[in-house]
């Protein structure tokens, strides 16, 4: 039952939203009517048609301070578990971070590396391996895939960076880095992001894609 006489609409991912379905949120958004919120919920507030930015009010949510996350993270999690290094892998999302937390996740992570490496050393083939990583949640895949490219440049450009995506990943981060020349790298980034940007905003097949990146990386 509603208490408050107050409706409540719920947009998210706002930034899917076409031109059409943009255009005409706008005319809404111009006139809005009484007693009524619209909750326009994205991570990638720039992909927002600057005219409904204009006529939105901005509140922006970061993620928590890691000396706060991580007692929450740990309370949460089995004993077993790096509640450390399962934040600084969901970006120091806490809730992100929980859900890696299930195991399935975790293993399917792995399994993922395992085949990227093998396409990589020769010993799987491409078509193969963008079957394996079509499976699952493939927005998900390709996020680790952009982290992995990012990780790479990271190493490439310092023996120690700072910050990694990916620590647990450390040494085989830097195994594949070290074959390969950095204009490589940051060109192998940009497909990645292309790749991820494709999946989660259209509705193009990636499949093909996806195996002429791996192809690359075989070569």
């Amino acid at each position: 039952p509603q208490y408050g006489g107050y409706k409540i609409a719920l947009l998210e991912p706002a930034d899917r939203l076409n031109v059409n379905a943009a255009n005409s949120l706008l005319k809404t958004l111009e006139e809005p009517p009484g007693d009524c919120l619209l909750l326009l919920v994205t991570a990638q507030p720039a992909r927002l048609p600057a005219t409904v930015r204009s006529r939105c009010q901005k509140l922006s949510f970061s993620s928590p301070a890691p000396d706060i996350a991580l007692p929450w993270l740990k309370a949460r999690i089995a004993g077993g578990l790096d509640a450390a290094e399962l934040l600084e892998t969901a970006g120091g999302a806490p809730l992100a971070a929980l859900t890696y937390a299930d195991g399935e996740r975790w293993r399917r992570r792995k399994e993922l590396a395992d085949n990227y490496e093998q396409v990589m050393a020769g010993r799987l083939d491409p078509i193969r391996a963008a079957e394996h990583w079509a499976r699952g949640d493939l927005a998900e895949n390709l996020r680790w895939l952009v982290s992995w490219q990012i990780d790479q440049i990271r190493l490439k450009m310092s023996p120690h960076p700072p910050r990694l995506n990916n620590p647990d990943l450390r040494s085989r981060l830097r195994g594949w880095a070290e074959r390969q020349a950095p204009r490589l790298l940051f060109e192998r980034l940009d497909t990645a992001l292309r790749l991820h940007t494709l999946c989660v905003t259209t509705q193009v097949r990636t499949d093909m894609l996806l195996e002429a990146f791996l192809g690359d990386v075989a070569v």
